[in-house]
């Protein structure tokens, strides 16, 4: 018997990443990993400690603290990075070992490892009790997380300064990381509103076909009043409807930690 599919059409397809100009992580044949420091041409300027936690907070959507005391001395609510410094120290990305953070110091490559990995969700849980974020993993073990998982290169010196291109890079292979190598559990948590239907829990039922979202089981079709079509979707046992201009969130991707969210415009069958 012939598999009935449902599609939907989509109006809009919103898959802008948080970091523009970041090439994807590849094969290191075909993409060869990017220009060290060592390798920093002499008129570049290093990449300063506040600037990369800009970069790596803004990529994880890491930019409403909770609190606006600050964590460092020497971080105010009138410099630039103070939302992304606050929201990193809240989820575990930086430690408060030390009562400054230096922001205009030059970043270094241990740095970069260290707090991409912790952004990645390596060595950070939830108490359960309090709701605070809690980094359990020592500094050693955070940087061979990223080297393991190329966020930096293995072999380099993790005292030197680093380029703005290993940032981004770094960014872009912890987004992956977070996706793909942390815990499930770890990963996301989407929470829709009311006017989302949360399409996560669907797996390798739904297919991503270009501007179409095919439902492949677990789906039925009911035809409206004005002869436009709903589909009825079966949801770990509650069903949905999803028509016209209902806006459905699917799983996370490494350039979407929250979900992609679409707009659908029809409700087609196949076959």
């Amino acid at each position: 018997m012939k598999k009935r599919l449902i599609a939907l059409v989509l109006a809009s397809c919103m898959l802008a990443g948080l970091l523009t100009g970041c090439a994807a992580a590849g094969d290191a044949q075909q993409n060869p990993p990017p220009a060290s420091s060592d390798d920093m041409p002499q008129n570049e300027t290093p990449v300063t400690r506040g600037e990369w936690i800009q970069m790596l907070a803004s990529a994880f959507a890491l930019v409403d603290p909770q609190s606006d005391v600050p964590y460092y001395t020497d971080v105010s609510a009138a410099d630039e990075c103070f939302a992304f410094v606050q929201a990193s120290v809240e989820w575990g990305v930086l430690r408060t070992n030390e009562d400054v953070f230096s922001p205009q110091e030059p970043v270094l490559r241990r740095d970069v490892a260290q707090t991409a990995a912790a952004a990645a969700g390596f060595g950070v849980s939830v108490d359960e009790a309090t709701g605070a974020v809690v980094s359990e993993a020592d500094e050693d073990s955070l940087v061979a997380f990223a080297q393991e998982h190329g966020i930096i290169q293995a072999g380099l010196d993790l005292d030197s300064t680093v380029t703005r291109a290993e940032c981004l890079a770094a960014v872009e292979a912890a987004r992956t990381a977070y996706v793909t190598v942390t815990p499930s559990e770890e990963q996301m948590e989407v929470v829709p509103s009311s006017s989302l239907v949360d399409l996560t829990s669907l797996g390798n039922r739904l297919m991503i076909d270009g501007q179409r979202l095919r439902i492949t089981s677990g789906a039925s079709v009911r035809e409206n009043a004005d002869r436009s079509l709903s589909a009825l979707v079966d949801l770990d046992g509650a069903t949905v409807e999803l028509s016209a201009g209902s806006v459905a969130v699917t799983a996370a991707t490494s350039s979407d930690l929250s979900g992609v969210e679409y707009k659908i415009s029809s409700v087609q069958t196949d076959g």
